[in-house]
């Protein structure tokens, strides 16, 4: 590894772009190009703390990971005392590190991207508008894009939403926030079902969380894998079209009942042993026998109610993949995806 010249006074902070659990993100300005970037400033309590896995995560995968989808880390800045035992691990995946004095915080420069698409929905709901179907196209075959890559790499996002999905005044869609990322393998090994954001967590997760099951059930660890990101993309495909969440529980029982009431209440037949699941959660359902997806999204055609339907797909073994999404023929009908303007809606 070389020295690197860096440091983070070379940047000039412009503002906030938001704030999350371990840290806040700012626009700033490389001084020595001009060039305008994103800083995650990573804050630590206390040397105790150690470095955030989930910081530790998104490193570790961005550091591997090129792709015109896929937001890219362009440097790191840390203290070299931070990383303790999981110096090794950091350095193995690094293509550029640069050590700092400031041992409170660490330091994720990123590209700059102008939006997210929460705030875009936001901003157009406001208007009393919505997406134009065309646009959705656009939108939503480069999160698939992106999706294919990852999973072609044996990575799983895990929390898929619309403040992860980054958007450019020329229309390109990034995929953000590796935090909760994992590299899964075959055969697939235990994983806690307490990830994914709860508007966007497949019904496999709400099912073997201890909040929805009996009493003193424990919340099981369950084998799934990347079909847990197209059950987000479902939902962030709904929400395009809709300019508001799909299924906007309140809790994880809540979000269950707001899935059954859409796409009905799946049997052993739709889904093999989900009459089992049902049996032991905390209250029983009234059955909705069928889907009323065709009602909800009338503006869809016949191929795009098949691959909406495909993405909810109750089952995850028959859910789409992100390739077989990504290829449906839905995005070579009619209307052509045409990306979105941002025009005002960026002050």
């Amino acid at each position: 590894m070389f020295p690197s010249s860096r440091s983070v006074s070379n940047y000039e902070k412009l503002g906030r772009i938001g704030a999350g659990t371990y840290g806040t993100v700012y626009r700033a300005k490389e001084m020595e190009t001009g060039d305008t970037v994103a800083i995650k400033q990573i804050k630590l309590q206390n040397e105790k703390e150690g470095f955030p896995i989930t910081a530790l995560r998104e490193i570790r995968v961005l550091q591997q990971l090129r792709h015109p989808r896929i937001v890219e880390l362009c440097v790191c800045f840390y203290n070299f005392q931070l990383l303790s035992s999981k110096l090794a691990t950091f350095l193995l995946y690094s293509r550029e590190v640069v050590t700092t004095s400031d041992a409170s915080c660490v330091f994720l420069v990123f590209e700059h991207c102008d939006i997210d698409m929460g705030v875009v929905l936001d901003s157009i709901y406001l208007r009393s508008m919505k997406l134009q179907l065309c646009q959705v196209k656009s939108i939503l075959y480069q999160i698939l894009e992106g999706l294919v890559y990852l999973h072609d790499n044996w990575i799983i996002h895990r929390d898929l939403k619309m403040s992860n999905i980054l958007y450019n005044k020329d229309g390109q869609v990034k995929i953000a926030d590796f935090g909760l990322t994992r590299e899964y393998a075959s055969p697939l090994r235990p994983f806690t079902p307490k990830v994914v954001t709860l508007w966007y967590r497949a019904p496999e997760l709400l099912l073997a969380s201890s909040s929805v099951r009996k009493e003193n059930a424990q919340t099981m660890k369950i084998r799934y894998s990347t079909s847990v990101d197209m059950w987000a993309a479902g939902c962030l495909f709904g929400e395009l079209l809709l300019g508001k969440p799909l299924f906007p529980g309140r809790n994880e029982l809540d979000q269950l009942v707001q899935i059954f009431q859409l796409l009905g209440t799946p049997n052993n037949q739709i889904w093999e042993g989900s009459e089992e699941l049902l049996e032991n959660l905390r209250i029983s359902f009234s059955c909705q026998p069928y889907s009323l997806l065709k009602g909800r999204f009338p503006q869809l055609s016949e191929l795009g109610l098949d691959l909406l339907d495909g993405l909810l797909c109750f089952d995850p073994k028959k859910r789409y993949s992100a390739l077989k999404a990504h290829c449906h023929p839905f995005f070579d009908e009619e209307p052509k995806a045409v990306s979105l303007q941002l025009g005002n809606l960026i002050t």
